[in-house]
């Protein structure tokens, strides 16, 4: 079955949609949702290849994922939703988050050392799970911890990895500023429509900080790079495939800007 979704991705790849709809036939027959293991994996495979094609705007892709569409009329490409205590829940259990939380936590209140304000400007892909252990560790500080200002980034459901969050992020938000008002950490939560497509440009980061001598700006993309293609891919087709450059690039400018400021 590993050998048969490698040709068949190569096959979509490729835009070989006879090629595609033989394998994913064959795929969908001895992969059922609610077999064994090996099966539901293949099948939850199979779902996300013909899900990968339904998103792209090229035409080849566009009229296979249409085609390949017959193969999941009965289990349709429904994004799992979950509640903020049991996304909480799967990403404790998810060992590249837990780390990567810690690392960028620890990253993080290193960051903010000597700084009255902490900006957070938040386009990690986990719904802002990564800041009640972060409030955690600046509540622990034995100094005053830092003033915590917070800038989501909001993007278009479509393009969000799953699994999603069940609620606005606003909502998420008042409960967070709740739970660091228990543990002595003023904190402030703004929400920011904006998305990966265009590499976060809408955010405007180099406006983002008023005053670079006091406020500590960092930006938080654990997972989001995962989410774009490379910079060393090959020449896009679409707007979504320049999301990676144009992002690190919008980085590179607000850090060149901030240094300039603080200097003069």
């Amino acid at each position: 079955m590993e050998q048969l979704l490698a040709h068949c991705a190569h096959a979509i790849d490729t835009h070989d949609a006879t090629l595609a709809q033989q394998l994913l036939w064959v795929l969908h027959n001895i992969a059922p949702p609610d077999g064994d293991s090996n099966q539901r994996l293949t099948a939850a495979f199979l779902r996300a290849l013909v899900l990968r094609t339904s998103r792209s705007s090229s035409s080849p892709c566009a009229a296979l994922a249409a085609a390949l569409s017959y193969f999941n009329h009965d289990s349709p490409l429904t994004p799992l939703s979950l509640s903020p205590v049991s996304l909480a829940a799967f990403i404790d259990l998810t060992p590249w988050h837990r780390f990567g939380f810690s690392a960028a936590n620890a990253a993080i209140t290193d960051a903010a050392d000597s700084f009255p304000v902490l900006h957070l400007v938040d386009l990690s892909t986990t719904y802002s799970m990564q800041l009640p252990t972060l409030i955690e560790s600046l509540a622990a500080r034995p100094e005053c911890a830092p003033f915590l200002r917070v800038t989501v980034a909001s993007p278009p459901e479509s393009t969000s990895p799953p699994p999603t969050l069940d609620m606005p992020l606003e909502q998420l938000g008042v409960r967070l500023v709740n739970f660091a008002r228990s543990r002595n950490v003023s904190m402030e939560f703004r929400v920011v429509p904006s998305t990966p497509a265009d590499g976060f440009e809408s955010l405007r980061l180099h406006q983002l900080v008023t005053d670079p001598a006091a406020e500590a700006l960092v930006i938080n993309c654990h997972m989001m790079l995962h989410c774009t293609p490379d910079e060393s891919a090959p020449p896009p087709e679409t707007a979504q495939q320049t999301a990676a450059p144009i992002m690190l690039s919008s980085l590179r400018t607000a850090a060149g800007f901030i240094r300039e400021r603080v200097r003069i």
